[in-house]
């Protein structure tokens, strides 16, 4: 836990409890992910570096047996012109970054705060109480506010600030006071153990041995027309393409594709001229490399279905959810190689981050989502076969994966 940044134990902290069966996910978003430069002299560093991952994020949440009783967070989102601040779920502005001097009348009692002080309304909603952080950079304090304009000193040290969330489980009374019986009542429940949510059945329906090779041929039978044609040029092959049907297109692709692992200068080549438009070389050649593997490794590739138990599913992006209802079911070893902890494959949403990673070496939604309360798509992915370890023909697994890590999820 100490490696993870000060983010990834909140939105593990979100994790922890989105899948606990005594459960409901009322509400999360995924954080958004523009840029911030122009807060980096206004913010501490702290607080700059945790915004990075997790700027606007909600989540909240209740108790199955007490559904009415909301816990969670609202952190408002910093607009990337360093001032604004926008409500992303609402779609609103919220109150910019000013001085208090500039706040609407009655939002502060008389005294409660310098008038030129410079206040970020950061976390909560103005319409009950919230989070100010006062002053700027590393000088800056945090403050409890209320909605009759009572301010509250509560820290200097915004990780001190964000821990105590994350200790209190994001109870509603969490900044209240160092002790409220809401808040230990919260505390006492997620301390008491409860049974994980099963959320998928993974059916595996074949698991069959697939060459290198074979999966390059895949890989290009893949690929757009006009791709197709661009690789075939910086292969060398370039004339006479025009009128070539689809079949004899893909065969003079298969037949100039290298047999043996290219230089990494071709291989940068070939991987833009399919449309990778990274600028670092060294990225080119591993991401070829992921594409049109030439290891003597072996593979294999597995169909599958994927079923859900859930009530509802957030719509995300097809190959994020299979890879945390993969990562959900113990013993398996298909998210092995995962380039950070593993525990964030439970908590992030993958798409979102710089460099999405995924297991696959190659995915082929086969039966799409539909339009069911339980859809139960199918997939073909090609892995590693020490990947798939554990993955057997004629097989149901149930998996605890959270269904997403944005929309509403109900105990099963």
């Amino acid at each position: 836990m100490s490696a993870l940044t000060l983010a990834q134990r909140l939105l593990l902290r979100i994790a922890e409890i989105s899948e606990r069966s005594d459960v409901i996910v009322h509400q999360q978003s995924a954080p958004w992910s523009g840029p911030l430069g122009k807060w980096a002299s206004k913010l501490p560093a702290d607080m700059m570096a945790f915004y990075q991952e997790c700027n606007g994020l909600v989540f909240r949440y209740a108790f199955a047996d007490k559904p009415d009783e909301w816990h969670g967070l609202e952190l408002v989102s910093l607009d990337s012109d360093g001032k604004k601040m926008i409500d992303s779920y609402r779609r609103t502005y919220r109150i910019p970054r000013q001085s208090a001097k500039r706040f609407p009348e009655y939002f502060f009692q008389d005294g409660a705060v310098e008038k030129d002080a410079q206040v970020l309304f950061f976390f909560g909603s103005d319409d009950a109480w919230g989070v100010l952080m006062i002053g700027e950079g590393e000088s800056a304090t945090f403050h409890h506010w209320d909605n009759d304009g009572f301010v509250s000193y509560r820290e200097s040290s915004f990780t001190k600030l964000i821990e105590r969330l994350i200790d209190r489980g994001f109870a509603h009374t969490w900044l209240y006071s160092d002790s409220h019986p809401d808040t230990d009542a919260v505390m006492a429940r997620l301390a008491t153990p409860a049974p994980p949510r099963p959320t998928f059945e993974i059916t595996v329906n074949t698991v069959e041995p697939l060459t290198a090779a074979e999966l390059r041929r895949d890989q290009l039978a893949a690929q757009r027309a006009d791709d197709q044609e661009r690789m075939l040029k910086v292969l060398g092959d370039g004339k006479g393409l025009k009128g070539l049907s689809d079949a004899d297109r893909l065969h003079r692709l298969v037949s100039a594709f290298p047999a043996e692992r290219p230089d990494d200068a071709l291989a940068v080549k070939l991987i833009r001229a399919r449309g990778y438009k990274g600028s670092d070389p060294a990225q080119a050649v591993e991401r070829f490399l992921q594409e049109f593997p030439y290891s003597d490794e072996p593979l294999v590739r597995v169909h599958l279905d994927l079923r859900t138990l859930a009530s509802r599913i957030p719509v995300q992006t097809q190959d994020e959810t299979l890879i945390r209802a993969l990562h959900g079911v113990p013993g398996l070893r298909v998210t092995e190689g995962f380039p950070g902890d593993p525990q964030l494959l439970r908590a992030v949403y993958l798409p979102r981050q710089r460099n999405y990673w995924t297991p696959f070496l190659r995915s082929e939604l086969v039966k799409d989502w539909g339009r069911g309360k339980k859809p139960t798509p199918s997939f073909k992915v090609v892995l590693r076969a020490s990947q798939a370890e554990g993955l057997e023909a004629g097989k149901t697994y149930t998996s605890f994966g959270l269904p997403g890590v944005e929309g509403r999820i109900e105990p099963a």
